[in-house]
């Protein structure tokens, strides 16, 4: 069993929180509740405002992706429960981390890798509420973090910009 402070999930959320030193970061296991949450803390866009995306508060999953395709229980469970809600106005970003060995492995068996993690990216797009999100996929054992993931998160942190 893996301890947390040593899993790529932690060390990407703590790049995460470093790339993004300017605004105030929480690190939360995912959870259905944690969707939900931000709910009080989150202001509704004034009137007149043209896009919601200039109100929506970040939020960043970073949902690990076995060689073979599985995921944390956790995210199955929350595809499960169909009746989720996201808090209203919140941004999600999603960092699928793939865990292929080998560089062939990781072009052959893309697909399988990322299945539920594209599958729950398809389900937090439809429960959005009308703010953008984002999808990045990193092979983290092949894949310098600076190759494509910071980008993709110095773009989260650009209003407007969604990768």
């Amino acid at each position: 069993d893996e301890r947390p402070e040593s899993s790529a999930a932690y060390e990407y959320a703590k790049r995460s929180g470093d790339l993004m030193s300017t605004r105030i970061i929480t690190i939360d296991r995912l959870g259905i509740e944690s969707l939900k949450s931000h709910h009080d803390e989150v202001a509704e866009p004034t009137h007149g405002d043209e896009s919601n995306s200039a109100a929506c508060k970040m939020m960043i999953l970073i949902i690990s992706c076995s060689a073979d395709g599985s995921v944390d229980r956790m995210v199955r469970k929350i595809l499960r429960q169909k009746a989720t809600t996201i808090a209203p106005y919140v941004t999600i970003s999603i960092a699928l981390l793939g865990h292929a060995k080998c560089d062939n492995s990781a072009k052959q068996m893309e697909d399988t890798i990322f299945y539920h993690g594209r599958k729950f990216h398809r389900f937090i797009e439809s429960m959005s509420n009308g703010c953008p999100t984002s999808k990045v996929e990193v092979q983290v054992e092949l894949e310098d973090p600076e190759a494509r993931y910071d980008e993709w998160m110095r773009n989260q942190s650009t209003p407007g910009m969604y990768a």
